[in-house]
């Protein structure tokens, strides 16, 4: 019985499977324009469990993901560009950071 309960525990990374709200970002190499209309306008991403994300608003695109089982490391591959991310993620808000940049969200409900 004890295995079948561990078996069937969701993982971390099963968390991050929503639609998420960019609370903040910090990305030194975008210019000021971009990071006002992003202000102004707001950024959704949704994850998938088949592994692909999409994001609207101020912008709208989107690629491919994945997230390791302990929720703490993901990649991302947007039109042939790959960007690596260390994850913090709870229930409730999802941080992604980079060498590069940061971005911030919190669960849409």
């Amino acid at each position: 019985m004890l295995l079948f309960a561990t078996s069937c525990k969701k993982s971390p990374s099963a968390q991050l499977y929503k639609t998420w709200t960019v609370a903040s970002v910090d990305m030194p190499e975008v210019d000021s324009v971009t990071l006002a209309k992003i202000d102004s306008e707001g950024l959704t991403y949704t994850f998938n469990k088949g592994g692909k994300y999409t994001y609207s608003g101020a912008f709208s695109g989107g690629g491919t993901f994945e997230i390791n089982d302990e929720g703490t490391t993901m990649s991302t591959v947007e039109e042939g560009t790959i960007s690596m991310y260390t994850v913090m993620l709870t229930e409730g808000s999802l941080n992604l950071s980079s060498p590069k940049e940061s971005m911030t969200f919190t669960a849409n409900k």
